[in-house]
């Protein structure tokens, strides 16, 4: 997900340089991001926010 997101040049911008982008993507928690249904969540937030 991640991956297909940055190689996109306008998301990249979004992500390297919008403060609110940055802080949605800190309050990920790191150690749910491995499990199916949090992937789903944070996928959508990700996509909600971009």
């Amino acid at each position: 997900m991640v991956s297909k997101v940055l190689n996109d040049k306008e998301y990249k911008q979004l992500i390297v340089h919008d403060k609110d982008v940055r802080e949605v993507i800190g309050k990920f928690d790191s150690k749910k991001i491995d499990k199916k249904l949090f992937q789903n969540r944070y996928r959508k937030k990700l996509q909600n926010i971009l």
